[in-house]
Order: C-alpha cells, then sequence, then structure tokens
C-alpha cells in the first residue's frame, strides 16, 4: 500500500463502559463496515459514519467524522437501555424498581404450594412514560393441566409514583401456565380479544422471575421484550454488589436480542457467551440461554456443550429446556451423546421457542422424543413467534388431561395400523374442500382439520400426490399427523 493511502485511512478504536452492547458502524452510503460487541477495532477511510449502540429493542445512534490519519480512540461509550429487567441504566427510577424486585421476593403474597417460586414483575422504563399505573390485570395463572389457578391482579402489589407492579407466590414445582388476551383488530368484523399463553416451567428450590415492560396505553404487561431470569428460593433478586452480575445480565439481555431480531444465537461473541454460562450457577436460565448460544454456532464445541448441559442437569434436572438441549445435542450428532443425562420423552414446552420447535421438527426422525397426546405435541400450528419465549394461542376449550408427567410414556409412540403413506393415499383420493366444510367451526383448530386443509389446498393447486414428508410443513409431530390421518380416513367414511 503506497504512503499517501496509508495517510488516507484513519483508525476506529471503541470501547462500551456499560458492559456488552452491540456495535455498528455505518458509513454515509448506509453500509454496515464493522461490528462488534462491548469493543471494536479498525482501520476506516476518511470520512462521516454513525455509530450505532444497541440492546434487545433500544438503539442510539452518534455522528463520527475521521479525518485523512486520525487515530479515533473511544472508550467511555454508554447508552441508556432500559430492559425488561431492571438492570440497563441503573439510574434511580431503576434502582428503586431493582429494590422493590428485591422485597417482594422476599414476602410472598400467596402461599399455593412449597419447594418453588413464581415472580411477576411488570415496570415502566421511564418516569415520563406513566400514564396509568401498572397492574398485572388481565393476566391470569393456569396450572399444567389447564385448570385456573388465580388471577395475578388479587395478589400484586403496586407502586404507581415508582411505575411497577408485581406479585411473588410460593408454588409447587412443575408446570404452568401464564394466560392473557389480546386484541386482535379487524377492518371487516368487530375486534376479537384472543387468548396467549406463555409457557412456565418452577424447578425445585428456584424461583423463576417474569419481567415485562409495561403499555403506556393501559398500564398493562407488554410480552415483546419479556426477560426471565432465576433465583435460588430464600436468596431472592437482590441489588448487584458489582458489576460482574450486571454484566452477566446484560450478557443475557445481548443473546436474547438475537433471536428477537432473527439472528442465530450463535451471532454472539464467544467473550459474551462465557460471561453467560459462568453465570448458570447463580442464574441456571443465564446458562440455558448460553447452552442454546453453543448450539447454534458455526463450529460446534460439543465438549463445552456437553459440560454446559451436565452440569444443568444437575440443577435442573425435569427442567424442559435442559433436557431438549440434551435432546437437540444427540440429534445434531445423529444419535451421539456424551452429557451422560436421561433421555426421556418431551411433554411440556421448553420455554426457549427455539427449544420447542427443534425438539417436534426432530421428532418426525427419532421416536420418543415427543410424548404422545401430550400438549407439546399439539402445539405446532398454533405457536407464536414472540422473540425467544414459547407462547401459543389457546385452542382448547376443556382442560386437557396430562398423564403421568403431563402425557402418556409408556413406551415408543404406535402408529397407523397401514402404513402411514397409504392411509395418506387414500385420504387423498377422497379429500377435497367439500369435505372441510363438514367441519364444525370449533373443530378448525383440530390437528386432523390442519392436516386436511394442507392436503386439500395442494390438491386444488397442483392435483399433485402429497408425500407424508410433506405434512411436516403442518407444524406438527409426525405422531399427530399419524393420528389425524387415521381420524381423517374415519370421517371420510361416513
Amino acid at each position: 500500500m503506497s504512503s499517501s493511502k496509508q495517510k488516507s485511512r484513519s483508525s476506529l478504536d471503541l470501547n462500551s463502559v456499560c458492559g456488552p452492547i452491540h456495535l455498528r458502524v455505518v458509513n454515509h452510503e448506509l453500509t454496515t463496515v464493522a461490528t462488534g460487541t462491548e469493543s471494536l477495532k479498525v482501520e476506516l477511510p476518511a470520512g462521516e459514519y454513525q455509530v450505532e449502540m444497541g440492546l434487545g429493542e433500544w438503539r442510539e445512534t452518534r455522528s463520527l467524522t475521521l479525518q485523512p490519519g486520525e487515530a479515533h480512540r473511544d472508550h467511555q461509550l454508554s447508552m441508556d437501555f432500559p430492559t425488561a429487567f431492571p438492570v440497563g441504566r441503573l439510574d434511580d427510577w431503576e434502582s428503586t424498581q431493582l429494590q422493590a424486585v428485591s422485597t417482594l421476593s422476599h414476602e410472598p403474597a400467596q402461599q399455593l404450594g412449597s419447594g418453588g417460586g413464581l415472580l411477576v414483575f411488570a415496570r415502566y422504563l421511564d418516569a415520563e412514560e406513566v400514564r396509568k399505573p401498572a397492574t398485572l390485570s388481565g393476566m391470569e395463572l393456569w396450572s399444567g393441566d389447564g385448570v385456573r389457578i388465580m388471577e395475578l391482579a388479587d395478589a400484586q402489589r403496586q407502586e404507581s409514583a415508582a411505575g411497577w407492579a408485581g406479585t411473588y407466590l410460593e408454588v409447587r414445582p412443575g408446570a404452568y401456565r401464564l394466560r392473557w388476551y389480546e386484541r386482535r383488530l379487524s377492518r371487516w368484523s368487530d375486534d376479537e380479544l384472543i387468548q396467549q399463553e406463555q409457557a412456565v416451567w418452577i424447578s425445585p428450590d428456584w424461583v423463576t422471575g417474569f419481567f415485562f415492560h409495561v403499555s403506556p396505553y393501559d398500564g398493562r404487561p407488554n410480552m415483546t421484550g419479556m426477560s426471565v431470569h432465576m433465583r435460588r428460593v430464600g436468596e431472592g433478586f437482590e441489588g448487584y454488589a458489582g458489576d460482574e452480575e450486571r454484566r452477566q445480565n446484560l450478557a443475557s439481555e445481548l443473546a436474547l436480542e438475537s433471536l428477537r431480531s432473527g439472528e442465530p444465537f450463535g451471532m454472539v461473541q464467544r467473550e459474551i457467551l462465557e460471561l453467560i454460562l459462568h453465570a448458570k450457577y447463580q442464574d441456571p436460565m443465564l446458562g440455558i440461554v448460553g447452552a442454546y448460544a453453543l448450539l447454534g454456532e458455526r463450529q460446534q464445541r460439543w465438549s463445552v456443550f456437553d459440560t454446559v448441559v451436565r452440569n444443568l442437569f444437575k440443577i435442573l434436572s425435569g427442567h424442559p429446556d435442559v433436557r431438549a438441549l440434551r435432546w437437540l445435542g444427540k440429534l445434531m450428532r445423529e444419535g451421539e451423546d456424551k452429557t451422560h443425562t436421561r433421555s426421556d420423552a418431551l411433554a411440556w414446552p421448553p420455554m426457549i421457542y427455539d427449544g420447542c420447535m427443534g425438539v417436534l421438527e426432530r421428532s418426525w426422525d427419532e421416536e420418543n422424543v415427543v410424548v404422545r397426546n401430550s400438549l407439546l405435541e399439539q402445539l405446532g400450528p398454533h405457536l407464536q413467534h414472540r422473540g425467544p419465549w414459547t407462547a401459543w394461542e389457546v385452542f382448547y376449550e376443556e382442560p386437557m388431561s396430562l398423564s403421568s408427567e403431563f402425557g402418556d410414556t409408556g413406551g415408543k409412540t404406535r402408529g397407523l395400523e397401514d402404513n402411514p403413506t397409504t392411509v395418506l393415499n387414500r385420504v387423498w383420493q377422497e379429500l377435497d374442500e367439500a369435505s372441510l366444510r363438514k367441519f364444525e367451526p370449533e373443530a378448525w383448530g383440530s390437528a386432523e382439520y390442519q392436516v386436511g386443509r394442507f392436503i386439500a389446498q395442494r390438491k386444488s393447486v397442483k392435483d399433485s400426490r402429497v408425500t407424508f414428508a410433506d405434512l411436516r410443513e403442518t407444524g406438527l409431530s409426525r405422531d399427530l399427523v399419524t393420528q389425524a390421518l387415521r381420524r381423517l380416513e374415519k370421517k371420510l367414511q361416513y
């Protein structure tokens, strides 16, 4: 390179003082020229640039002009990024709310059981947003087998001036659901309220905390941007003794940002990933997030992954995400497993969306991944993509009977008496749009209707055969598709 060209280039050296925020440099043509996490060093041509700092949903941009040959250094980058869990700024507003979280986690509002805890906390991100008191109104707690337990607002504490509402419940470990209602707007008919549910798992001796932003329009929790953290029962969600714990939680938010924006977990920088993984004994949810990040790396470090999953299994042996990670690690290596943990079939949805979809997709190729007739098996077409978390639109009216560990675990799943492809061919011959119109509206969410509609639409467009593998696109598990075909065949016989 000539000396004139060397003189025309400049160097940029950036570092954040507030933890692992995402850094991006954009040139005058709006082209990204450099990215980094927490720090960034790059040589660039002289000119005008924008430095974007981000975490979760939040962005802050600064203009920068690089002179020819300039060595620009800024190791004091900072930004405000209020997160659902109050660790982004720790100004007076957030410090007050964090103290409220700590107090709540030591003072149960109700004792519904023993052995575990559920904390729900919703907050305004800034004092200027407060229009109505924050409230948990409209959010309900349901048992894993579909029985309504309570409305959380009945046990909430509120501080209108401080912009928060929350509650802490002592509960029995196991599966639960958070249910809420969303208004679906329509141009052609009256708006309708849609019931949504979020998978919850309470591990023995642990408190699982759900943290939400509050909508300034009605004061209720905004499900987008939710964060989940864990603490041991009795320890509580205390304030931070130093920067390290705050950095760990910020690193977790950065990892969740990858999923919210559609990027793979594997894009998280290795230094940040190590920070998350080291926190798994204090907050196992960070370990779960880190394990999914390991699974998404382009070059998997299987020895590290196996160690992390094995340690998580010791802490949270029955947690569906830990079990999903174990299954996904095994199936991605064509059956090889070095975590040395149990491989029971899953019946309850993992809390992380990627884990839920991962086991559903792989249940097509591997038996005993998903329990037959379980809630997890039926979720596929009803899942809602809400960033990293598993949520779904309620598609049932009666409580679902979930025997054993929320499903029938009696050996291998049963298939059709005939070969599934044979039954599919018979259904294809008889099925058409007229057949589907015979379904009552309340059956439109059923597996057989989903499968039948898929077949009929393919047939009407192409009049070509639908293979059994094509039915993977319905989002249902292999066993549920098999059962649906059998029920469809019986319906078509009458």
